[in-house]
């Protein structure tokens, strides 16, 4: 009897025989517990993919769990392939914004693995660099500032 189906490969995760799936493929522990939120965004973000969940596999499906501390953040940001719709246990959130247009991306749209681009990093980390000038003048601001920004996010 086999494990796996091995012809059988979306999103290079092979796709168990249904016949060998069991309860624990989808159970995850501590997701019900707050994460540590000390972190300079004052955020901390769990995920679950099919990598954490592997019953996940074939249903197009992540999510994530985010902990907020005091004044958090979640900076500007985007999944180049998931439509995501929140849901708030706790908490009052200031601001959520969608972008409901279909984007074009190298990810199926019900990929199991939605990416993300983070914009600061993208902005103030890129490489080559955008130009101080450029930057300052897009976001009115000085180019000092812009440098200390740079400097943060190159890697």
């Amino acid at each position: 009897m086999e494990k796996f189906y091995f012809k059988a490969l979306v999103n290079a995760k092979f796709c168990k025989n249904p016949k060998l799936v069991i309860a624990y493929d989808f159970f995850l522990t501590g997701f019900n517990i707050a994460m540590n939120t000390s972190d300079r965004l004052g955020l901390k973000i769990t995920p679950v993919t099919v990598n954490e969940l592997p019953g996940l596999n074939t249903l197009g499906i992540s999510m994530g769990r985010m902990d907020f501390g005091p004044y958090g953040l979640n900076p500007p940001h985007i999944h180049p392939s998931r439509y995501r719709e929140p849901n708030r246990l706790e908490g009052y959130p200031i601001c959520w914004l969608h972008n409901l247009q279909p984007r074009k991306s190298s990810h199926h749209p019900n990929s199991q693995n939605p990416g993300i681009i983070t914009i600061t990093v993208v902005v103030f980390g890129s490489k080559p660099s955008i130009s101080d000038d450029v930057l300052a003048k897009a976001f009115q601001l000085d180019e000092k500032v812009v440098d200390n920004l740079q400097a943060k996010y190159r890697t």
